[in-house]
């Protein structure tokens, strides 16, 4: 026999109200057999670990913008092109502007993960954001238009995503925690 599963909304699975609920009247029925283990799970949690990921992508170019920095491994051309566009005005080398953008983009990324916590995580959201958007400017000054300035604005817009759900659980946490203290 074929059972019809009713599936609810993260609003109500999370017990928020919503003011129109019954007009949307919750997630689809999902159609299953009686003996059927597995289920359908449509978790925040999931999907905020697969942005979180997503957006830590970034700790490779850091690396290897690091060991360019260093000289273990040869400038890229076109990176270097890019970079150009920053150090020219305040007179850096760009190995020195590798090896800082690649700390930043390491330190970062493991302060989205809870490491390095002296660092505020604001920090390491614009330390993140900063240069995907100093990417797309340099980029379009290195007559890359397209090609080159694309990968950072959808990093960028994962960027934001990821920001909107870690934002989203830390009030979740606050206020379990402020429902458990009353």
């Amino acid at each position: 026999m074929v059972e019809i599963e009713y599936i609810p909304t993260v609003n109500e699975y999370y017990g928020r109200s919503s003011i129109n609920r019954r007009s949307r009247g919750g997630a689809p029925p999902v159609m299953t057999d009686g003996n059927s283990t597995s289920s359908y799970s449509s978790s925040p949690h999931f999907l905020r670990i697969a942005v979180k990921l997503s957006a830590s992508a970034t700790i490779l170019p850091g690396i290897l913008l690091k060991l360019m920095g260093l000289g273990i491994i040869s400038l890229d051309k076109k990176m270097v092109d890019v970079a150009q566009v920053y150090a020219e005005p305040f007179e850096l080398h760009v190995k020195h502007l590798f090896i800082f953008i690649g700390l930043t983009k390491i330190i970062c990324t493991l302060r989205l993960w809870d490491i390095f916590k002296f660092i505020p995580k604001q920090f390491a959201w614009i330390g993140l954001a900063t240069p995907a958007a100093a990417a797309v400017y340099g980029h379009w000054k290195a007559e890359d238009h397209y090609k080159g300035c694309l990968p950072p604005i959808f990093y960028l817009v994962n960027l934001a995503f990821c920001y909107s759900l870690e934002k989203e659980a830390e009030e979740e946490r606050k206020a379990e925690k402020a429902a458990k203290d009353i």
